[in-house]
């Protein structure tokens, strides 16, 4: 199926990387160069401050930038995955790849990926998942942290709840999405507890202190003085109260009078979030929230006429009158607390859903004040809203074809680019230079490659002759070695004869004391000097010897 998009893929490999920022430490790949420069800056600032709020000082430049490719829409769901490698104490080969909103990748996207490479730097090792994603969760928005603890305070006791001993041990995700969620939120849960009691220092020299014993009661023990993790954790829960059963008993006036319009659409993971975590909460306030669909077309045109164009997004009434709008992902608390501001309105929506218009005040009284203004509609105003909804209706259905085929073509776009993105990240440096060279480029590309291939001949040449040169040494280098044997061998025959020679030759003619001294000389010198011309001296020596006592014996007697 996907073979029919290898036709446009030089056409878009423009625009999967249309924009690119450069700073000290990351090098952002985007569609757009503002958002490319705003993630950068963001890295370049968490990057510094995690360093010293965690480390207590800022890491010198890493030696090769870190590459953050990023992919933004204003539905698209907030995620992120950093990957490094350890290796004999060093981590290197960093990679991030991050996705969301513009507000999302800067407010808690960028902030989270960012501490996982200080951990990475500080540990250099894998860090417990729980302690690694806990950390990055806590540096997030307030709105995200406001869901893990709602999700940990509602696994709290249940089956979905990871006990505190196989979490603290986890080095990998749990296989199921559902367990992810979990772990997450049950890892930000403590970890947010244990900063907040000493500080992220402390819970650095925590996990210090775990890495070296290896026993997580102990690390509890020396930094937190509690005896076990469990006791921890269960003060974790206690701390926060019960989570999100406080949103629900705090509530300090009645909601009757309210009701949110809440904006969602398919395909909004944001959307489905809401509805799983802050829905329920939403429920137990006894708060109306009604859920307009902007996928269905009769809803489109309400949607416009709001502002509302991406989803999920509020806006709180009362007794009928808009107190707020919200266009973003939000918690159960901030819900309740814009319908607890004060708010001044002169206008009341009426209709809600289908999109009518707007009303103003009449005759002095404000419609907004009445509890449901349809009811003072007279036959043929209710004729003439009618007639309205009727028209509005009709005018959805006839843009569905139009507004169908702008949704194909964006779909197609984007697969397009998401197979071009896959397509890329397969491809070897030489191959992606290839594809991008002119004609001239590859001709230059060919001939270095030729000119490659004859260095590497020439090389292979050279080391072959240098191999054969030293083996050829080598053997002579044996010879030698082989003669100087054999002239040590002659020289010590030739110094025992010598010896015997001038041993012989002192006994025949010396006397007997010069035979003893020349004999002991003869050994002195044999052993210091360990050569034959210490032995002909000698001989010389006593050949003068004998030759001075012919000369000195007296002559014979004439007769």
């Amino acid at each position: 199926m996907r073979s029919c998009y290898l036709i446009p893929l030089l056409l878009f490999a423009s625009l999967a990387n249309a924009a690119e920022y450069r700073t000290k430490n990351f090098t952002v790949s985007a569609a757009d160069a503002r958002l490319a420069k705003q993630v950068g800056d963001a890295a370049e600032f968490h990057r510094a401050k995690h360093a010293r709020e965690w480390l207590g000082k800022e890491l010198p430049n890493w030696y090769a930038p870190c590459p953050i490719n990023v992919k933004s829409g204003p539905n698209m769901g907030a995620g992120g995955a950093t990957t490094f490698s350890f290796r004999n104490g060093e981590v290197f080969g960093w990679r991030m790849e991050i996705q969301g909103t513009p507000q999302d990748l800067i407010d808690s996207t960028v902030p989270h990926e960012v501490l996982h490479t200080i951990f990475a730097c500080k540990f250099r090792r894998p860090i417990p998942r729980w302690a690694d994603e806990g950390a990055a969760t806590y540096v997030e928005s307030e709105s995200d942290k406001r869901r893990q603890r709602l999700l940990a305070s509602q696994v709290m006791g249940t089956s979905k709840q990871i006990p505190i001993r196989s979490l603290l041990k986890m080095q990998e995700y749990p296989p199921e999405s559902d367990g992810v969620a979990v772990l997450y939120a049950q890892g930000f849960y403590l970890v947010e507890y244990l900063v907040n009691q000493n500080g992220k220092a402390e819970f650095i020299m925590f996990l210090e202190t775990y890495f070296k014993t290896g026993d997580w009661d102990t690390a509890f023990k020396v930094h937190y003085g509690f005896e076990n993790q469990e006791l921890a954790y269960t003060a974790a829960y206690r701390a926060s109260n019960g989570g999100a059963s406080v949103v629900a008993d705090a509530t300090p006036f009645d909601y009757d009078n309210y009701h949110i319009d809440y904006f969602s659409q398919e395909g909004c993971p944001p959307c489905r979030d809401f509805e799983t975590d802050v829905l329920p909460v939403l429920a137990k306030t006894k708060i109306k929230v009604v859920k307009i669909d902007l996928s269905k077309s009769h809803n489109k045109e309400r949607g416009k006429q709001d502002g509302i164009e991406g989803t999920p997004a509020f806006i709180v009434y009362k007794n009928g009158v808009k107190q707020q709008v919200i266009r973003r992902a939000v918690s159960a608390n901030e819900l309740l607390a814009a319908c607890n501001q004060p708010h001044d309105s002169e206008t009341v929506q009426v209709a809600q859903g289908v999109g009518i218009g707007y009303f103003g005040p009449v005759g002095g009284n404000k419609a907004g004040e009445r509890s449901n203004p349809h009811r003072d509609f007279s036959a043929a105003q209710l004729q003439l809203l009618n007639q309205t909804i009727d028209q509005r209706a009709q005018l959805a259905i006839d843009n569905t074809i139009s507004t169908r085929l702008d949704d194909l073509k964006s779909l197609m776009q984007s697969e397009i680019k998401t197979f071009v993105l896959e397509a890329q990240a397969q491809l070897t440096d030489s191959q992606k230079a290839m594809i991008n060279a002119t004609d001239s480029q590859k001709a230059v590309i060919a001939g270095f490659k030729g000119q490659v291939e004859a260095v590497e001949a020439s090389k292979a040449e050279f080391i072959k002759a240098t191999e054969a040169a030293q083996a050829e040494n080598q053997k002579k280098v044996e010879a030698l070695a082989a003669e100087v044997a054999e002239v040590k061998t002659e020289n010590s025959t030739l110094k025992d004869s010598l010896k015997t020679t001038v041993v012989e030759a002192v006994k025949e003619h010396a006397p007997q004391g010069v035979v003893d001294k020349v004999s002991l000389a003869y050994g002195a010198a044999d052993s210091f000097f360990k050569g034959g011309p210490i032995a002909v001296a000698l001989y010389l020596g006593a050949r003068v010897l004998a030759r001075r006592k012919e000369d000195e014996a007296p002559a014979p007697a004439k007769k």
